[in-house]
């Protein structure tokens, strides 16, 4: 055919719009195409090197439109802007960012082909991908691509993407690791039966029958069929995968080790010589399995909830509408300028400002401050704080991805995105090692054909057995999973891989105050007594007003007994409280409030009650009757941990919401000399950075926290340490968990990461070494697969071992 011979579109024959300037270079010409489609085609059908399709056709192809799946149209869906509401937000104008699930990932070079084949799209300015997380983050140019055209491509190379939802990401790792659960117990169950028959068939001295041999044989291959097809499965689904792509991952040289094991053996049953190879196929398949089981349990501990901004931020709001009535509605429908009604005990739905009402607001989830803010007219109030004492109306001034919560979030994400260092690592060597294994196991073939043909499939096989990195996978899991083990009975949960290896390299330790240091509770610390006719009931009296509240400072007093009964109580928002007990009016609150009630001052000497505590006075018409000073309680054990880390050469530091009188005060009892008090998410972001990359040096820095607050820099330091009672958010981005309340407890975790690295050590020189030797003994044809096989099992289990030394 000559384009004169087809004068409309070279691939499917349709008539070409003159107005389109499409062309293809097939069979040596420059072919016109009616459409992007079917240019894409023909592209695809030239680079495979199939251009003599075009010669020997009978008809037209179809269009290029026609050959996509029915579920790539559907993926047009995505592209609605009320689809894309829950996980779309707008970076700038034209500019989108979408967070995305990618599941079919296994291994570090399916995030490095994803990234690259995703960065070569039009219009694509951004792709990050969390290998632990499968957590995608994608930005484009809505002008030059779609979302659709993204889910698109990334179908097209073997994986599927969704909208990020974390119920989905936790179901996608449970399957996962269900699925490797059952796997790995199918090769193991008939793996055992292989072995057994293998065990006889080795022991024959030349005297076992030759149908009894044959018959051990047949059971070995019928016994195989169950790995071969089912449990090793998805290790040739993704080197099918890799071919399709022609980038090779780590499931090629496994596939290909094991479909050259099992096709010499079935070869030599058929022809009844040579050596089987079954119990090394079963052998092979399990231990890779496990290895695989290992990492799928590993990175589901480790998966954070990157969405869990989504279950604090309040789902309903109450509207008022111009007539004044009250609509419950979802809160992401609400706009700037509607007014909410907030009742006490609820969140505020977004961030606005007070029109009317006062109360005391829980703002710990941006500022840390231990104590509720009081809040009146024109106040601010945030997104996600709870609504402590009184009903408000709220103006929404933000809403959506501009609240101050979804500004967390952001921070949150971008230090989780930039965090794993060792997974960039891993990512660039990964196709190198394959590539490397499958030259080396080829050039060994192609000596061995060269001289002997007969002979060249055994090293072959063994070289690829030996070289595949099976005790070098196990050295690092194997030894982190016992210590993790470990920890676990101390009430320490170790939620990713390489937080020991970041304990061990500990250089600075940040702790927050409220909550970490101290116990995050208020309690008495002093107090000053006026008028000594109530020595006896002062505080019975104030415990008997405060047992009405909720407030945090009312909890420290309402712990006291009590045989008064207060009527008539009344909540006075951010100043105090007054009530009736046996025909006298009390009031507990403020100083302010108490002058502002009974016009009564008190002067105290100099120095009582300072150092950051709270001052609260109890008193009645007649003037006050007591002066208390409250302050949370320092943990009984933080002070030991301060001064074990500090002999450890490991510098503290407190980072802080507080204000500084609280911060010093806690400093001072603990012995830590360096603290930033009064901080916000960013000022504690950029300190922790700050610290990370101090006079060019980089430093490793670790964090202790339990509020939202601390989400950010938490996922920023390169050890997270949450502490029981922890926020939700922080829990999710921690490295470590602390289910125990001893603080002592992060001693304990520091200990056993530096024998997990001792360990780990030991196994990686071992499996190396192994390797080095083995390697070139397989090459040479030294080792044949059945011993290669039992030499990588030996030199894996001895890694385990090695390991279990741990506990």
């Amino acid at each position: 055919m000559t384009d004169a011979d087809h004068p409309n579109c070279f691939h499917c024959d349709l008539e070409i719009d003159p107005s389109l300037d499409i062309s293809v270079a097939i069979l040596g010409q420059s072919r016109p195409m009616c459409c992007d489609g079917c240019a894409a085609v023909a592209r695809a059908i030239v680079d495979a090197k199939l251009e003599s399709y075009y010669t020997h056709r009978t008809k037209s192809s179809r269009r290029g439109e026609q050959l996509i799946p029915e579920q790539l149209k559907e993926l047009s869906l995505y592209d609605h802007p009320d689809i894309q509401k829950t996980f779309v937000h707008a970076m700038e104008e034209h500019i989108q960012e979408a967070s995305l699930i990618l599941e079919g990932i296994n291994c570090a070079a399916c995030v490095w082909l994803n990234q690259q084949h995703l960065s070569r799209l039009e219009g694509v300015i951004k792709v990050e991908i969390n290998y632990t997380s499968l957590k995608a983050i994608v930005q484009w140019d809505e002008r030059k691509t779609a979302l659709s055209k993204i889910l698109e491509a990334i179908q097209s190379i073997g994986y599927t993407a969704h909208p990020y939802d974390p119920e989905r990401r936790q179901n996608v790792l449970e399957n996962a690791r269900k699925d490797t659960l059952k796997r790995l117990g199918v090769a193991g169950i008939f793996g055992m039966q292989v072995m057994g028959l293998a065990i006889s068939l080795y022991l024959d001295d030349g005297s076992m029958e030759p149908s009894i041999k044959h018959l051990l044989q047949r059971s070995s291959l019928i016994l195989t069929l169950p790995v071969i097809f089912y449990a090793a499965r998805p290790f040739f689904s993704g080197a099918l995968n890799d071919l399709k792509t022609r980038r090779f991952g780590m499931d090629t040289p496994v596939a290909l080790g094991i479909s050259l094991a099992f096709l010499a053996s079935l070869l030599t049953l058929i022809l009844g010589q040579g050596e089987i190879y079954f119990d090394s196929v079963c052998m092979f398949s399990f231990l890779l399995l496990g290895a695989r089981y290992l990492e799928v349990s590993a990175r589901k501990r480790a998966a954070d909830s990157a969405d869990i901004i989504g279950r604090i931020r309040p789902l309903i709001a109450r509207r008022i509408d111009a007539r004044g009535e009250i609509h419950t509605l979802p809160a992401l429908e609400l706009k700037p300028g509607d007014r909410v009604v907030v009742r006490a005990g609820d969140t505020v739905p977004a961030d606005g400002y007070i029109v009317s009402g006062e109360s005391s607001l829980d703002e710990s989830i941006l500022t840390g401050e231990s104590m509720p803010q009081f809040k009146s007219l024109k106040h601010r109030v945030i997104g996600g704080s709870l609504n402590i004492d009184s009903p408000i109306t709220v103006e929404v001034s933000h809403t959506g991805n501009k609240t101050i919560l979804s500004g967390i979030q952001r921070l949150l994400d971008e230090a989780q995105q930039s965090k794993p260092a060792i997974a960039q690592l891993a990512d660039r060597i990964a196709g190198w090692f394959v590539l490397g294994v499958l030259s080396l196991a080829s050039l060994t073939g192609l000596i061995w054909y060269l001289q002997n043909p007969g002979d060249w499939l055994s090293p072959t096989i063994a070289v690829l057995i030996v070289s595949c990195p099976c005790a070098l996978s196990l050295a690092t899991p194997a030894s982190i999973t016992t210590a993790i083990g470990h920890l676990m009975k101390h009430g320490i949960v170790v939620s990713r891989k390489n937080a020991l290896e970041s304990l061990h390299k500990l250089d600075v330790l940040f702790f927050d105050k409220t909550g970490t240091l101290t116990e995050g509770k208020l309690e008495i610390q002093e107090h000053h007594l006026i008028n000594s006719d109530y020595a006896q009931s002062h505080f019975a009296i104030s415990s008997a007003i405060e047992k009405q509240s909720e407030h945090p400072i009312a909890k420290a007093f309402a712990r006291l007994p009590s045989e008064f009964i207060a009527t008539s109580v009344r909540n006075h928002p951010g100043k105090g409280l007054s009530a009736r007990i046996e025909n006298t009016i009390w009031f507990l609150g403020t100083p302010h409030f108490i002058n502002e009630q009974t016009g009564h001052v008190v002067e105290l000497e100099p120095g009582t009650g300072t150092n950051g505590k709270t001052c609260i006075m109890l008193a009645h018409e007649a003037g006050i009757v007591a002066v208390y000073w409250l302050a949370d309680t320092l943990r009984s054990d933080s002070i030991e941990l301060i001064h074990w880390l500090q002999k450890q050469g490991i510098k503290t530091i407190m980072l802080t919401g507080d204000q500084a009188g609280a911060a010093q005060r806690v400093a001072d009892l603990t012995g830590i000399s360096t603290l930033f008090a009064a901080q916000l998410p960013a000022d504690k972001l950029a300190t922790m950075k700050s610290f990370q990359n101090q006079n060019g040096a980089k430093r490793v820095v670790g964090m202790v926290g339990d509020g939202v607050n601390d989400a950010a820099v938490l996922a920023a330091s390169d050890c997270a340490i949450a502490t029981r009672g922890a926020a939700a958010l922080t829990t999710s981005g921690s490295d470590i968990l602390l289910l125990t309340p001893k603080l002592i407890a992060i001693k304990t975790a520091i200990q056993t990461a530096h024998k997990t690295h001792a360990i780990i050590k030991q196994n990686l020189i071992w499996a190396s070494s192994y390797n080095l030797l083995a390697i070139p003994a397989a090459a040479l044809g030294y080792v044949p697969p059945w011993a290669a096989a039992i030499g990588m099992s030996i030199s894996s289990l001895l890694v385990v071992l090695n390991a279990l030394r741990l506990k």
